[in-house]
């Protein structure tokens, strides 16, 4: 049984994923050349952990954020649950 979601997300947004990955890999390519291609292993490895402690710090930002949002949320239901 195929999942609704799943299918209709890999269908429609998957593409849209693809084409901007290619988007990002060009802009790369216009601006770097294809030095990547002649990297090391390790210093693409490095490449890739720094990315992800970047990706890793974004998600914090953006979860301290959230959450501020969720607190006052909280307040604001128990403020409006309170004086009902």
């Amino acid at each position: 049984m195929e999942n609704k979601i799943s299918a209709n997300a890999i269908s429609k947004d998957f593409p849209k994923f693809v084409s901007m990955v290619k988007k990002r890999l060009r802009a790369g390519a216009k601006a770097y050349g294809d030095v990547s291609f002649g990297r090391s292993p390790i210093e693409l490895i490095d490449e890739i952990e720094q990315e992800l402690f970047d990706v890793t710090g974004w998600a914090f930002i953006l979860h301290h954020r959230l959450m501020k949002i969720k607190e006052a949320t909280k307040r604001l239901t128990n403020d409006e649950t309170n004086q009902g």
